[in-house]
């Protein structure tokens, strides 16, 4: 389910990428983020035991050289067919933040099946190869979780279920976390927390170095992913060097 671009594109950014193009980390990203049947329809969320977030019913990606799209498993067959046939009528574009041509009509058709509940739009990066920071942060352990949840009570999992993580301390408390959002196999991707009072430091950085560059040894290549609104989020991302090889798209 890919529409690819008949003209070589170039990717840009750093070259550590490998051998892998703009495409390959979209369909890294892909089979990272959601858990696939045997005919590619997403079934569910590749988060942790607990958070199996339901599948969206439409993933929309794109890179500069040509886009990927999955659906729910389950959905009927005339959602399905029309769902894939907007997705293959987008053509490949340069602008990774422009909203699809048929979005609104990709929008309309679910909700003629099911209530959008959720949209989610934004870039996805990879890491370069060399990677700066990480140093204030420390590693966690299962003994830990008892402090994380007194300093950021929206956080209350197990940390082996999202082991790597890391830390930034201050006072004896976390007041940053990086960690993995995904169940980690070919890849992770990151998720990150930073208490209200301690934003705009530079820990989210310096957390998310730490996790990237532990991921990485363990043979797990690192990925980042937020939303277009998401300032701050994005701008730990330019503090990085991170280099975006797409965008997403996903309705629930």
């Amino acid at each position: 389910m890919s529409r690819l671009r008949s003209e070589p594109a170039q990717s840009g950014g750093d070259p550590s990428g490998g051998e892998r193009s703009e495409l390959d980390w979209l369909t890294l990203q892909i089979g990272t983020l959601y858990r696939h049947d045997d005919t590619g329809r997403i079934t569910h969320y590749n988060g942790p035991p607990g958070d199996r977030a339901p599948a969206p019913f439409l993933f929309f990606g794109r890179t500069r050289l040509g886009n990927l799209w999955r659906v729910r498993a389950g959905l009927p067959d005339s959602l399905q067919r029309d769902l894939f046939r907007f997705a293959a009528a987008e053509g490949v574009v340069s602008d990774l933040e422009a909203k699809p041509e048929r979005f609104a009509a990709m929008r309309a058709r679910i909700e003629e099946f099911e209530n959008v509940a959720f949209e989610f739009a934004g870039p996805a990066f990879r890491f370069p190869s060399v990677l700066e920071g990480g140093e204030a942060a420390r590693l966690m352990k299962p003994e830990d979780r008892e402090r994380i949840v007194e300093a950021m009570p929206g956080f209350d999992e197990p940390v082996a279920d999202r082991a790597p993580m890391f830390a930034v301390m201050r006072e004896d408390r976390p007041v940053a976390l990086a960690f993995c959002a995904t169940v980690p196999g070919a890849a992770c991707e990151v998720g990150v927390e930073t208490s209200p009072a301690w934003r705009g430091h530079g820990f989210a950085g310096e957390v998310v170095a730490a996790w990237a560059r532990e991921i990485r040894s363990r043979g797990v290549e690192p990925l980042y992913s937020t939303s277009w609104e998401n300032a701050a989020s994005r701008a730990v991302a330019r503090r990085l060097g991170l280099i975006q090889y797409g965008s997403d798209l996903h309705f629930r």
